[in-house]
């Protein structure tokens, strides 16, 4: 399936200030832009983030906190009908990626502002005594987009983040084949602009595969990374060979015997297996090798090894 690659757009984080709807956040453009009130994070004693089930907040806490001692960060944007639902923050505290979703959207035509309900990104960034809230299918990915909801900082000035895009008008996927994720770059420029466009399209590109879960070490260096820095990337290909190395049943006690029963009632798929590929980066943040040039480790590999050196 031919994939539309978001274009690249620069567009200034403040917006024109509207009388507030709620008591800490207040609408600017409706299903685009929301400032809330500014509650800080500190990344020396937080180390871990969560969405609160019972007020859908974004709390902080360390590893060995409490639920009770997390402390509240971004209010939700529930009043407006968004519902967050995971958010990654950036190393130094000043900017977090978050996943939310409008399930109030309508799913005909006069729902491509909110992305006909399904999960969005959204860039939640500290400017003065507010967080400015943008939906980043407003700001460059595209508002006929979905994402997975997995997103991971390169620096403070860069994620990355698995979305799936298609040209406005055109219909959605309807065949699992359909769903390929790629990788996504949110770069924050000088005088609070960003940037939207697909990570290192050259290196990681593959319009017949998924793109799942992206997880990086965070670099130090405003503005850079790192030479060696590293990014897992989680990936599916449905080109693969169909084989037991490469194809999986879902949703069957057994993976390799549709026979075996379902492990819950509906349908069973037989689909390629997840594998986790290690991106490595070089200082300008580019991947030091293409996809096509990263190992793959599988059981056959695993076997050799442990009968080479006797495990």
């Amino acid at each position: 399936m031919k994939l539309l690659f978001a274009a690249l757009s620069a567009i200034t984080l403040a917006g024109a200030m509207e009388k507030p709807l709620a008591a800490q956040c207040y609408e600017v453009r409706q299903d685009i832009e929301y400032h809330c009130r500014y509650r800080p994070l500190d990344p020396k004693r937080a180390d871990v983030s969560f969405t609160r089930l019972g007020d859908n907040s974004v709390r902080v806490s360390s590893l060995d906190g409490s639920d009770d001692a997390a402390e509240l960060v971004l209010e939700t944007l529930g009043p407006f009908g968004w519902a967050t639902m995971v958010a990654a923050f950036s190393g130094d505290g000043e900017s977090a990626m978050v996943s939310r979703i409008r399930q109030s959207c309508p799913r005909d035509a006069t729902g491509i502002d909110c992305s006909f309900g399904r999960i969005t990104m959204w860039l939640a960034r500290h400017q003065g005594s507010e967080w400015v809230h943008l939906n980043l299918a407003h700001y460059g990915l595209g508002r006929n987009s979905e994402v997975h909801g997995w997103a991971t900082w390169l620096h403070s000035e860069l994620a990355v983040f698995n979305a799936l895009v298609r040209e406005e008008g055109s219909g959605w996927v309807a065949r699992q084949e359909e769903n390929t994720t790629q990788a996504y770059a949110l770069r924050i420029l000088g005088g609070g602009r960003l940037t939207v466009e697909p990570f290192a399209p050259a290196e990681l590109w593959r319009g017949d595969c998924l793109t799942g879960r992206l997880s990086a070490q965070f670099s130090p260096e405003p503005g850079r990374c790192f030479a060696g820095q590293r990014m897992s990337m989680v990936r599916r290909c449905y080109t693969d060979p169909v084989n037991p190395e490469n194809w999986s049943w879902w949703n069957t006690r057994i993976m390799d015997d549709p026979k075996s029963g379902s492990c819950v009632e509906g349908w069973q798929a037989l689909v390629p297996v997840l594998r986790t590929y290690v991106v490595e980066l070089d200082a300008e943040c580019r991947p030091t090798r293409s996809f096509d040039q990263m190992f793959i480790r599988t059981q056959r590999d695993v076997l050799h090894e442990k009968a080479r050196y006797k495990i």
